[in-house]
């Protein structure tokens, strides 16, 4: 996708009704309105209605690895064991939970469980950074999405 992208805490209105079609839904298959709401964006994907690209997420091939740039940042360039440990993080935390900060690998980085969502710092300045409190959270099924974008530039 081209358009710019800006993270901003968005809405969608519905009108009451979809709204509690929406939410039947989401009690009928175990999840919550956003998780109907992800799971139909994905069929989306998969049915190439849109590209597979994330909104704010540039993810780029160069010789020997790939460069991520989040939200409109300078990208991050890592080679392919890098990348190979970022996407292990995002699936550990993706899976268990557990949090990873690599502030002496080739380039620092972080991922860590945040709330309801995935947190990535990429590069990681240190703890008492601001750039700490800015780095993007991503809802797991997003992360996941990360996940496979990033595999997917490494094929």
């Amino acid at each position: 996708m081209t358009a710019h992208y800006s993270p901003t805490a968005n809405t969608v209105r519905l009108d009451p009704r979809r709204l509690a079609q929406l939410k039947a839904v989401a009690e009928a298959i175990d999840t919550t309105s956003a998780g109907v709401i992800s799971q139909w964006l994905r069929s989306c994907v998969e049915n190439g209605v849109i590209p597979a690209d994330i909104p704010g997420i540039v993810i780029g091939k160069v010789e020997g690895g790939i460069t991520i740039a989040i939200d409109g940042a300078e990208p991050v360039a890592l080679d392919r064991d890098m990348a190979g440990k970022v996407v292990t993080s995002l699936r550990a935390a993706i899976d268990t939970g557990a949090g990873t900060i690599e502030p002496f690998a080739a380039v620092p980085y972080g991922v860590v469980k945040k709330g309801p969502g995935i947190r990535l710092m990429l590069p990681f300045y240190g703890t008492g950074a601001q750039k700490l409190d800015n780095s993007p959270s991503f809802p797991v099924d997003l992360a996941e999405d990360l996940v496979g974008q990033i595999e997917k530039a490494l094929a």
